[in-house]
Protein backbone atom coordinates (compact mmCIF):
# COMPACT_ATOMS: atom_id res chain seq x y z
CA UNK A 1 0.00 0.00 0.00
CA UNK A 2 1.32 3.34 -0.83
CA UNK A 3 -0.14 6.98 -0.12
CA UNK A 4 -1.40 8.96 -3.27
CA UNK A 5 -0.42 12.31 -4.09
CA UNK A 6 -3.14 13.87 -2.39
CA UNK A 7 -2.49 11.98 0.99
CA UNK A 8 1.19 13.17 0.52
CA UNK A 9 -0.51 16.58 0.49
CA UNK A 10 -2.42 16.15 3.57
CA UNK A 11 0.38 14.79 5.71
CA UNK A 12 2.29 17.61 4.89
CA UNK A 13 -0.25 20.08 5.67
CA UNK A 14 -1.25 18.31 8.67
CA UNK A 15 2.55 18.33 10.04
CA UNK A 16 2.45 22.01 9.22
CA UNK A 17 -0.58 22.04 12.02
CA UNK A 18 -3.60 23.20 9.54
CA UNK A 19 -7.16 21.87 10.41
CA UNK A 20 -9.17 19.64 8.25
CA UNK A 21 -10.93 22.54 6.84
CA UNK A 22 -7.95 24.18 6.20
CA UNK A 23 -6.75 21.27 4.39
CA UNK A 24 -9.94 20.93 2.41
CA UNK A 25 -9.71 24.80 1.49
CA UNK A 26 -6.64 24.11 0.10
CA UNK A 27 -6.82 21.25 -1.79
CA UNK A 28 -10.69 22.39 -2.87
CA UNK A 29 -11.92 18.89 -1.51
CA UNK A 30 -14.69 18.66 0.96
CA UNK A 31 -13.88 17.85 4.56
CA UNK A 32 -15.20 14.56 4.13
CA UNK A 33 -12.91 13.55 1.69
CA UNK A 34 -10.22 14.80 4.17
CA UNK A 35 -11.05 12.76 6.89
CA UNK A 36 -11.47 9.70 4.94
CA UNK A 37 -7.88 10.10 3.46
CA UNK A 38 -7.05 11.08 6.86
CA UNK A 39 -8.19 7.29 8.01
CA UNK A 40 -6.00 5.81 4.79
CA UNK A 41 -3.15 7.64 6.59
CA UNK A 42 -3.36 6.76 9.98
CA UNK A 43 -3.69 3.02 8.76
CA UNK A 44 -0.94 3.31 6.48
CA UNK A 45 1.33 4.58 9.24
CA UNK A 46 -0.19 2.64 12.32
CA UNK A 47 -1.23 5.56 14.17
CA UNK A 48 -4.34 5.50 16.27
CA UNK A 49 -5.94 8.86 15.88
CA UNK A 50 -5.23 12.53 15.64
CA UNK A 51 -4.22 13.34 19.24
CA UNK A 52 -1.47 10.80 18.71
CA UNK A 53 -0.56 12.08 15.51
CA UNK A 54 0.26 15.44 17.73
CA UNK A 55 2.26 13.90 19.98
CA UNK A 56 4.93 11.89 16.97
CA UNK A 57 5.01 15.14 16.10
CA UNK A 58 6.01 17.21 19.17
CA UNK A 59 8.08 14.14 19.97
CA UNK A 60 9.92 14.52 16.75
CA UNK A 61 10.58 17.81 16.93
CA UNK A 62 11.51 18.12 20.13
CA UNK A 63 14.06 15.57 19.20
CA UNK A 64 15.77 17.91 16.61
CA UNK A 65 15.96 20.57 19.16
CA UNK A 66 17.94 18.23 21.25
CA UNK A 67 20.01 17.26 18.67
CA UNK A 68 20.71 20.77 17.33
CA UNK A 69 22.15 21.65 20.84
CA UNK A 70 24.11 18.20 21.11
CA UNK A 71 26.12 20.08 17.36
CA UNK A 72 26.76 23.02 18.91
Amino acid sequence: MTLTETQKEIVTLLIEGKTNQQIADQLCFSVDKIKKDLKVIYKYFGIKGPAETKRAVLVREIVKIEMSKLMM
